[in-house]
């Protein structure tokens, strides 16, 4: 990847930005309030690569 590529570098930012966007403050208060571990998200971000 181009260091300089800023349309690749702002797509996987947008990727990133969408897939976080899919977790919102009550799944994270719930994970906390549980003690738990992100599994969900943890996944999505592993499958999206």
């Amino acid at each position: 990847m181009n260091p300089n590529d800023n349309e690749a570098l702002n797509a996987i930012r947008e990727g990133v930005r969408a897939l976080c966007a899919e977790f919102d403050a009550a799944y994270w208060r719930r994970i906390d309030e549980e003690k738990g571990f992100p599994e969900a998200f943890v996944k999505a971000l592993t499958d999206a690569g």
